[in-house]
Formats: structure tokens, sequence, C-alpha cells
């Protein structure tokens, strides 16, 4: 059970959340975001900060996580880090006619003393149809095809793991319905 209030505002908001954790103990959390657009210095369009603390909310006492993200007309970038450690960077780029996008990831955990990253490429075939794929630092490659029919969707995904040839390859579709 958890009480939530939220104050949302274009480029600024505020929530508190006060309940039980699983263990049925009282806890605590508050998230806030702020952001500033239209910036015109040096190209950057928009600034984003935000940050959020959990207390008693079940793996800790204390728990949190701030960022910042940056838009400009060229890319887009952000950094994060969460408590106990956890620090990642991100960056994507439209490309060309801006139907192709090109992105990733890298992330550093303190506490594990261990680095993972991550790179993809998203493409919009139109405006009902677009191919994404990603390959990272655990060796798997990930592909996934989306299709619209009006309300309709058809996904199709795909997964090879190149670190274990003899790992099974996996493969889905899936259709969903208004």
């Amino acid at each position: 059970m958890q009480l939530e209030l939220q104050c949302l505002q274009p480029f600024q908001s505020i929530s508190g959340c006060i309940g039980l954790n699983r263990d049925r103990e009282p806890s605590f959390s508050i998230s806030s975001f702020c952001g500033v657009k239209d910036l015109k210095l040096y190209n950057v369009e928009s600034l984003g900060f935000g940050g959020k603390l959990h207390i008693n909310d079940g793996d800790s006492w204390i728990n949190c996580s701030a960022g910042v993200s940056v838009s400009s007309l060229w890319c887009n970038l952000g950094l994060t880090f969460k408590q106990p450690g956890l620090f990642t960077a991100t960056c994507s780029s439209r490309m060309g006619n801006r139907s192709t996008v090109l992105g990733g990831y890298i992330s550093y955990s303190y506490e594990e003393d261990r680095t993972k990253f991550a790179a993809g490429v998203q493409h919009s075939v139109d405006s009902s149809m677009y191919l994404k794929s990603c390959i990272g630092s655990d060796k798997v490659l990930r592909s996934f095809v989306s299709k619209s029919f009006g309300k309709s969707r058809l996904n199709l995904v795909a997964e090879v793991n190149f670190k274990d040839f003899r790992k099974l390859s996996r493969a889905g579709i899936y259709f969903s319905f208004p």
C-alpha cells in the first residue's frame, strides 16, 4: 500500500511516495526533475537534471540516483549515477535524413569493478515500420522489427549469442491487437 503525490509541470516535476515496502515496513521516496529548453548556447537545445531518493525501500536503508541530460542539434548525451557506485553514460545521434539513430552506452560499477557497454542502430523505414539492432559487451546481438497495421502491430525479435555458439539462439514473433 502506498500513497503518492505528484506535481507535474512542463520541464519540472516533483513526486513523493510513502507506504510499505515488500517486508511491510515503512518506506519513503521522493523524485524531482528540472529542465530548460531553447537555451541557444553552443547548439544546446535542452538541459535536464533529475534525482531520486529512496529510504528503506527493502534493498538498503538509503538509495539515491541522479542524472543530467543534454540535447543538441546533433546528439543527445546523458550521465547518471546510481548508488552504490554505478555510473552510466549514454549518447545517441540522428543521422542523414533523421530516420536513422545511432546510439550506445557505457557503464561502470564501482562495487563490482565491472564495465559494460552496448552500441546499436534504429532505422525507420516509414511511419509504420522500424528496425532496431544492438550488440553489447555480453557479445549478444539483439534485433527487433516492428510493423504497424492500423492500430495492430506485428513484432519480430531475434537474439544470437556470439560468446557461446552452443547456446540456442532465440527468435520470436508476436502480434498485438487494439
